[in-house]
């Protein structure tokens, strides 16, 4: 592990050893889904290997107390093509209750990213099954090549809370709420089952324009004038360079 990224106790906005941000063709524009993540949620790895894509280029860092090959392994059980991962392993050994360290695994997970661009989600926000598939259509891959500094924003939504505890039939329960793709989303959404990301404070995530989003044909892009909020926390897909 390189310490001057791993140590970092914040997220690093830049990375010295990153690429130059030189121009890009159409088909440069390759996508990583960067993701950090502890022991106990290695096994969300299952969900996210099928909905991303089990050939589709992933990046993690784990928070545990394991050996890279013990993780490998349970990567493979899983059904993730670890040929298509790369795995960074942060030691949680030795270590008394600290907080986890959430910045240090993203700083990680996204250093070992190779594309030209990633998205970076935390590990319980899931993807849609064909979020790869449209990222890669041509004319979001020609909109991304044009500019370093165009991010593309992927709009969040929760499940309601079950109140259901914690045993296996609410975790079923919970995991077959998620919506799988959009039809699956304007669904649960008239149900109520399904609200936008932080909706006890919507104002905070009101740049995402969700109702633009819902109207909006697949595969276009819609610009977000200005953020609205400081408190704005949405899962962009960016491109990795220093410019």
């Amino acid at each position: 592990l390189d310490p001057a990224i791993s140590s970092l106790p914040t997220f690093a906005k830049f990375l010295d050893d990153a690429p130059t941000c030189d121009k890009l063709e159409r088909d440069d524009v390759s996508f990583t889904l960067a993701l950090p993540l502890s022991d106990n949620q290695l096994g969300m790895m299952k969900h996210h290997c099928e909905l991303w894509g089990t050939s589709a280029s992933i990046s993690v860092a784990v928070w545990t107390s394991q050996g890279e090959a013990a993780i490998m392994q349970k990567l493979k059980q899983m059904g993730c093509d670890v040929s298509a991962m790369n795995v960074q392993i942060l030691s949680s050994q030795h270590q008394s209750a600290v907080e986890f360290p959430i910045n240090k695994l993203r700083n990680m997970a996204l250093r070992s990213v190779t594309t030209s661009h990633a998205l970076l989600l935390d590990v319980d926000f899931w993807e849609s099954v064909d979020l790869f598939d449209t990222l890669n259509l041509p004319s979001i891959r020609k909109a991304l090549s044009l500019d370093a500094k165009i991010g593309v924003v992927i709009p969040a939504f929760e499940t309601q809370d079950l109140h259901c505890g914690a045993d296996s039939n609410c975790l079923f329960k919970k995991r077959d709420m998620i919506p799988k793709d959009f039809e699956d989303l304007v669904i649960s959404l008239g149900a109520n089952r399904t609200l936008p990301y932080d909706a006890q404070n919507f104002a905070h995530q009101g740049s995402t324009n969700y109702r633009k989003w819902m109207r909006q044909n697949h595969g276009d892009l819609i610009d977000i004038p200005c953020v609205s909020s400081n408190r704005y926390q949405p899962y962009v897909v960016v491109r990795l360079c220093n410019e």
